[in-house]
């Protein structure tokens, strides 16, 4: 806790739920950590672990439903159970943005869905929120890239089959037109380009398949842990630490097969962030489940867009869910994006 506490940037409140269960002696609680700069504070929340787990797996269910409407009661809920009892203790820090740091099933969830029924809003409508893995100090406490921000983009590197992304070969070029760099679309998006150039620049956008599935993904025959580039080549997440990404402030995992099951424990997501923060990243951004094409590519798209306007990473992306929530109201659509790693 005490490296936290030195790694968090000024301005940015850390929550980290641990659920205490099947502890000899000990009742059954989530215990909820607030981490500050100068205070940690520890609140107890009675739970029924059944009851928990089993609000955990229908509300990812209904996020993952476009066309269910009934997720409210379980984001409610859940709201009342994670943050309503330390509301004082956030509040009182005054936070310029919330770093979670979720265990076990809690990874399956986007904390900026937790719906506030007493003020009628959304965590994000509160603050900008990033996530944090375990070795995430690490890359909070590196030296920002200095300089001129400028894209690497590589999108839909297989244009002519059942895996054509026409929305994220769209979402490419339209990065690419916010944001000066280099774009390499369709077949032009191998593998090598990706291991030449990635070092060299502070942003990498990746509108490509992803399998993060350790069993792998059938419906678009990729190994698990892989990136899709063209002519069919892969590229094994465990061989990320050689790349050399020590200058990388951002890499963004768009229109990947982030999807995940939750009868695990949440351990794929956190190993895609650990991976590449391990690797030098400052921050990745991944989705839990497979994102709708238009509504990705949009989110994307405005996320860069207030990026260049000088906003911080997590301004930028809540800034972008929150256009995103007018045009398409259901969290299916615009919840899914979640920053791993630093915030600002």
């Amino acid at each position: 806790m005490a490296k936290l506490q030195a790694a968090l940037p000024a301005g940015t409140v850390a929550i980290q739920p641990v659920l205490l269960t099947n502890i000899k002696n000990v009742p059954n609680n989530i215990a909820l950590f607030v981490v500050g700069k100068d205070r940690v504070t520890v609140t107890k929340v009675s739970i029924n672990p059944q009851e928990f787990d089993e609000v955990l797996a229908k509300y990812r269910g209904k996020l993952e439903n476009p066309v269910s409407d009934q997720y409210r009661k379980y984001q409610q809920q859940l709201y009342d159970w994670l943050i309503r009892p330390i509301e004082g203790e956030i509040a009182a820090a005054a936070p310029q943005q919330l770093a979670i740091i979720p265990t076990g099933k809690l990874r399956y969830i986007p904390f900026e869905t937790l719906y506030d029924q007493e003020t009628g809003q959304y965590l994000l409508e509160k603050y900008p929120i990033h996530y944090l893995t375990r070795i995430s100090p690490r890359a909070l406490g590196r030296p920002r890239v200095q300089g001129e921000r400028r894209v690497l983009t590589l999108g839909n590197p297989v244009p002519v089959s059942p895996q054509n992304l026409p929305a994220a070969e769209e979402e490419a070029k339209n990065i690419h037109q916010i944001i000066s760099g280099a774009l390499y679309i369709r077949e032009a998006a191998t593998l090598g380009i990706f291991r030449e150039k990635s070092p060299g620049f502070s942003l990498v956008h990746l509108a490509t398949h992803g399998c993060f599935r350790w069993e792998g993904c059938d419906n678009l025959g990729m190994p698990g842990n892989t990136l899709l580039f063209a002519n069919k080549e892969t590229f094994n997440l465990a061989d990320t630490a050689r790349l050399g990404l020590d200058n990388t402030d951002i890499i963004a995992l768009s229109a990947c097969e982030t999807a995940i099951s939750t009868v695990t424990n949440g351990a794929e997501i956190a190993g895609i962030a650990y991976l590449f923060e391990q690797a030098g990243v400052r921050s990745v951004m991944a989705s839990l489940w497979n994102v709708e094409d238009k509504a990705g590519k949009d989110v994307m798209v405005r996320f860069y867009a207030n990026l260049q306007q000088g906003m911080t990473k997590a301004e930028a992306l809540r800034q972008a869910k929150l256009t995103q929530i007018k045009v398409q109201p259901h969290p299916f659509y615009w919840s899914p994006f979640v920053l791993i790693g630093d915030g600002g």
